[in-house]
């Protein structure tokens, strides 16, 4: 809406020279002595009154009175300062919306449209007014018919270009917005009223108006800057022409009004630079001016890159402007045929720019309006009215024929009907810039709002944010709105890290990790009931139950607090407001078309999400009826359609075939929304029963993952866990990171036929212990001829986590067979059998000798060798992978862990210091951290730390640690917890010794006797000496009833008192204790 366009002073220039209603003024006029014809007749007043009027009624008529969603709430947000920086341009406008914000009866938006709407009324005034300076040279001065038709020209001039400004779709929308366009034009306009000023009079007083006004448009519109050398031209011609060159007095004047109106850098940049302390972003308020110049040199420089039909307009805006107002000088009395043709050429596109109800400025975009061309074209459009009037004139003289006099008549003619189309124009997009619409969003906002029952915290996906931020602003309700399209800026996030007290979340958003704000935010006792969503339900299920509200979901910590049939019931009334804007939209070329049909769409999809939930709680019925809601508001919802198929299909009637015609309608329709059901319509009831018919598209719509899963109180299968990182070992992608179904969606969007994509989600969907899901995209993938390796090794996968491991390696033994170079199938031979398989010591080999350079097959081979206690080949292959990259995580992390087994404590230590710089939020630092707060006596806190960490991820290291702190804490009151912990611990990392160590100790208290000496012997294996593992012999022969051995190793431990804890010395006491009683 700023870019840069010709600058409008020519408009007053007329192509005789002075513009003047007589003709040129004589040269010798001294610049200090007003000439006659200083002042405009009457006339021309009132038909700049005129159009003044009738804009305003009609801007008022169709203002946006609520606050327009997209630019204007943008706009009215950053000069408001509720951006993370504040607004580097428009420094007036600025001052202007917070001046009006303190006024009372309206809203902050009403005010500011009113301001506008007056703006672009005195605008086309303005212009009426300036046109009607613009003369046409009469040929013969004398005449006074020729000197009648020229007035008569100049006004119908001034007429229709005011008309075509008004009733243009990208003024209209500036005017009818809390937008600054409208005041922008205002200024140009002045600024070229005071130019006219002074070049009809060559008063030195306009010269200072000017100088002020240009000023003053430097800093504020980027337009002025683009045209200093053009303003420096015309506006030195003029003085030169006026003799005012010569006087000091004028360039006095001059100098002094335009150094006024460039004052407002300095104090706009001081501004600018005071606001935007609270992100250091510059280091004095000079830096800020640079910032300020450098925000417009772009908005020039980018111009035509934002764009690609900005040149197209620019050219043709300057061609027409340059043939009618400094090429030509020719008297529109003589024009020949090839002129008038130009000139018909140039109306009749710009007649089709305005007629064309919205179509060339939805091609063009609304982000870049380029008013100012759009003024030139206004001008132009007037000035060609008023040479078709003259040319209508008749000549006697001239017109010996009657194909002349027909010409005449039909110029005209033309010319008079110019101001109706021109009307008809403005009556046509009268229906696409009506912004009373936008009170629409207005209602949705509230929706919301009432929809949250006091959560202050909303995440969304950028659409309803703006206008949700400023209604909380206003009411002054406090809301925070986290805008996730926004999440990868820093200065974001550094600005709503304000917004939060506490630490926990403050800090994270300090330092750009959004991911852990969430979790401890959402994971936190009192974060759910904070917290609300719009239009992301897959990405929070993991935290809680979402409860489907109208346009949000609330989070709820558990189904508990979810009462069903009052949350359908209660949104009956809002369903039916919105099917009646369905059944009656707005206009389809209206602006705020595209807003309503979003929250059609999002209204569809939450009610569809709410009739899943009712099904799954087994009313079908319910949910039946909520989908009918569903698809009365959005009836192209596929998922709504779906999921009535599916629901209905007992059902018999007129209903349940118009389903099923419009479910074969939409098959015959392609598109790249099939494989995005989840997120652009809703989830799918039984989706797999769709793929399998052959809809594979529609498992797009299956929701990924369990509900409230990261809040469950129950510890996760350890299994499912080994399983998938089995599967992800045989795929030789385990330790890097691998693209979630999202990204394969996206990938299936742009093209259907990608089988790598299918290949990819039935890996996803196994992982996810889904076979079935598998089993569907395999078939797919193979529909589209996926290689029989892949295929065969896929299914052997499938039979594998169905739990046919028998026929899983007997199809790996027939792959190897027919594939033996498939390095996958040998891994998986060596990861699913055991060492008296024959084919194991063969994989195990296949895979060493034909190892290529691959960080997945190194990886795996570490992990079994780990897990078979081979720790030289486990760190030879680390230290192999670590040589292919650098940065993997899961390498360092294998081999600070074989570290610790081999007590080299030094590369411990190492390895971890490279975790923490490759993962700040590891989890073996908030173990280090746990260690640190115990060794300082603060157990409790410690225990909190280990905690919270389990809530991300359940590390093996932080499962061992806090089995150990508990063992200590809570002695045996926590036997349970402690028991499960090390359990999960060890089926982790079955391997380590301290783990086992871990468990024969809670094994122990927990009297389950021989599981303690298993774990015992085989933590012995690697630590024979060590103390902790000798007493803990001890104490397992006690139990067991070997006394003499038990007492014996107790007496030799006394030694070594001075390595042992202060819990371990107390132990060894008692179990002396008992060998003194027994003696």
């Amino acid at each position: 809406m700023r870019s840069p366009s010709p600058s409008p002073e020519p408009l007053s220039a007329s192509p005789g020279g002075g513009g003047s209603e007589t003709g040129n003024v004589s040269r010798e006029t001294t610049g200090h002595q007003p000439v006659e014809g200083d002042r405009l007749p009457s006339a021309d007043w009132l038909l700049g009154l005129f159009l003044f009027a009738c804009a305003l009624v009609i801007y008022l008529a169709t203002m946006c009175w609520a606050p327009a969603p997209g630019t204007p709430t943008q706009m009215l947000l950053l000069h408001l300062r509720l951006e993370p920086v504040p607004a580097a341009l428009d420094p007036i406008w600025g001052w202007v919306i917070r001046c009006v914000d303190r006024l009372p009866g309206l809203s902050v938006a009403a005010w500011a449209g009113l301001v506008s709407a007056f703006c672009g009324a005195s605008a086309v005034g303005g212009l009426g007014l300036i046109m009607c300076r613009v003369g046409f040279v009469p040929v013969y001065q004398t005449a006074p018919a020729s000197l009648a038709r020229e007035k008569q020209a100049r006004q119908l001039s001034g007429l229709v270009s005011g008309l075509y400004l008004a009733g243009s779709v990208p003024f209209w929308l500036v005017a009818t917005r809390s937008l600054p366009g409208s005041f922008h034009l205002l200024l140009l306009v002045l600024t070229t009223w005071s130019f006219s000023n002074f070049q009809r009079s060559g008063r030195i007083r306009h010269l200072s108006l000017l100088g002020l006004l240009y000023g003053l448009g430097m800093a504020e519109f980027a337009t002025f800057l683009v045209f200093v050398p053009v303003a420096l031209f015309l506006g030195l011609r003029e003085m030169i022409r006026w003799g005012a060159w010569r006087s000091w007095k004028a360039w006095l004047v001059l100098g002094s009004g335009l150094l006024a109106g460039l004052a407002l850098y300095p104090v706009h940049a001081r501004e600018f630079f005071r606001y935007s302390a609270a992100n250091a972003q510059f280091a004095s308020a000079w830096q800020a001016l640079a910032h300020i110049l450098r925000e417009q040199a772009q908005l020039i420089t980018q111009a035509p890159y934002r764009n690609p039909i900005f040149v197209f307009i620019m050219v043709f805006a300057l061609a027409i402007w340059l043939l009618l107002f400094v090429m030509s000088h020719r008297s529109p009395w003589f024009y020949e045929g090839d002129q008038i043709a130009v000139r018909l050429v140039f109306a009749g596109v710009l007649l089709f720019i305005l007629l064309a109800v919205g179509l060339t400025w939805k091609i063009i975009g609304l982000s870049n309006l380029m008013l100012t061309p759009l003024l030139l074209m206004s001008a132009s459009m007037g000035y060609l009215a008023g040479e078709l009037w003259i040319l209508g004139e008749i000549q006697i003289l001239r017109d010996d024929s009657g194909a002349k006099r027909l010409l005449r008549r039909s110029c005209s003619t033309s010319a008079v009907l110019l101001p109706v189309v021109a009307l008809v124009g403005g009556i046509l997009n009268w229906r696409v810039v009506d912004g009373r619409h936008a009170r629409i969003m207005e209602a949705a906002v509230e929706d919301v709002l009432a929809g949250l029952q006091g959560r202050d915290i909303v995440f969304s996906t950028g659409m309803l944010d703006d206008s949700l931020r400023l209604a909380s602003w206003e009411r002054r309700q406090p809301l925070r709105v986290i805008t996730v399209n926004r999440l990868k800026s820093a200065p974001y996030l550094q600005h709503i890290a304000h917004w939060f007290e506490a630490e926990t979340l403050r800090e994270p958003l300090k330092q750009a990790k959004f991911s852990q704000f969430l979790d401890n935010l959402l994971l936190s006792d009192e974060g759910p009931a904070r917290t609300a969503v719009i239009d992301m339900a897959e990405i929070f299920r993991d935290f809680g139950i979402l409860a489907p509200d109208r346009f949000i979901y609330r989070l709820e910590p558990s189904t508990n607090r979810l009462a069903l049939t009052a949350l359908v019931e209660s949104q009956r009334p809002f369903w039916n407001r919105m099917g009646r804007l369905a059944a009656d939209p707005v206009p389809e070329n209206n602006l705020i078309c595209p807003y309503q049909d979003y929250l059609l769409l999002l209204a569809s999809k939450v009610a569809n999400n709410l009739a899943l939930l009712q099904a799954k709680d087994g009313d079908e019925t319910g949910a039946l009826d909520t989908l009918r809601n569903a698809h009365r508001l959005y009836p192209d919802n596929l998922s709504v359609l779906l999921n009535l198929l599916e629901l209905g299909r007992e059902l018999q009637g007129p209903e349940p075939a118009q389903w099923q015609a419009d479910w074969q309608a939409r098959q015959l329709q392609p598109g790249v929304d099939r494989w995005a059901l989840a997120n652009r319509y809703g989830f799918v009831w039984n989706a797999l029963s769709w793929a399998r018919r052959g809809w594979i598209w529609v498992l797009s719509g299956d929701p990924i993952g369990v509900d409230a899963v990261r809040r469950s109180t129950t510890v996760p299968d350890p299994g499912l866990e080994l399983q998938a990182r089995l599967l992800e070992q045989i795929e030789l992608h385990w330790g890097i990171p691998f693209p979630d179904e999202s990204h394969h969606r996206a990938q299936l969007m742009k093209d259907d036929k990608n089988g790598p994509a299918l290949l990819a989600l039935a890996r996803l969907a196994l992982r996810r212990n889904a076979p079935e899901t598998a089993e569907a995209y395999l078939q797919a993938a193979m529909n589209l001829g996926l290689s029989t390796e892949d295929a065969q090794l896929n299914q052997c996968m499938i039979a594998y986590v169905r739990g046919d491991r028998t026929a899983a390696v007997e199809g790996l033994r027939e792959l190897v067979r027919i594939a033996p170079q498939d390095m996958r199938a040998w891994m998986a031979l060596l990861l699913l059998t055991d060492e008296r398989d024959p084919v194991n010591p063969t994989a195990l080999s296949m895979l060493k000798s034909r190892s290529a350079p691959v960080l997945g097959q190194r990886l795996a081979l570490a992990w079994f060798h780990l897990q078979h206690r081979q720790w030289p080949e486990a760190q030879a292959e680390l230290d192999q992978a670590l040589q292919l990259d650098a940065r993997n995580a899961q390498a360092w992390e294998l081999l600070a862990t074989l570290a610790q087994i081999r007590g080299n404590h030094k590369l411990r230590m190492s390895c971890l210091r490279t975790l923490f710089n490759l993962n700040p939020n590891h989890p073996m630092k908030q173990v280090a951290e746990a260690f640190q707060l115990h060794q300082r006596g603060e157990v409790a806190a410690a225990e909190a730390v280990l905690h919270e960490s389990l809530r991300g991820e359940r590390h093996p290291d932080v499962l061992n640690a806090l089995a150990n702190l508990l063992m200590e804490a809570a002695g045996d009151s926590n036997l349970h917890e402690g028991l499960t912990l090390a359990n999960e611990a060890v089926r982790l990392q079955p391997f380590h010794p301290l783990f086992r160590g871990t468990r024969a100790e809670w094994n122990l208290r927990a009297g389950q006797l021989e599981e303690a000496a298993q774990d015992l012997r085989l933590a012995a294996q690697m630590y024979p000496n060590q103390v902790q593992v000798q007493l803990l012999t001890a104490r397992i022969d006690a139990a067991r009833g070997n006394r003499s051995q038990a007492c014996q190793l107790a007496r030799k431990l006394v030694a070594r008192r001075g390595e042992m804890s202060r819990e371990q010395g107390s132990q060894l006491d008692q179990l002396l204790q008992s060998c003194d009683g027994n003696d």
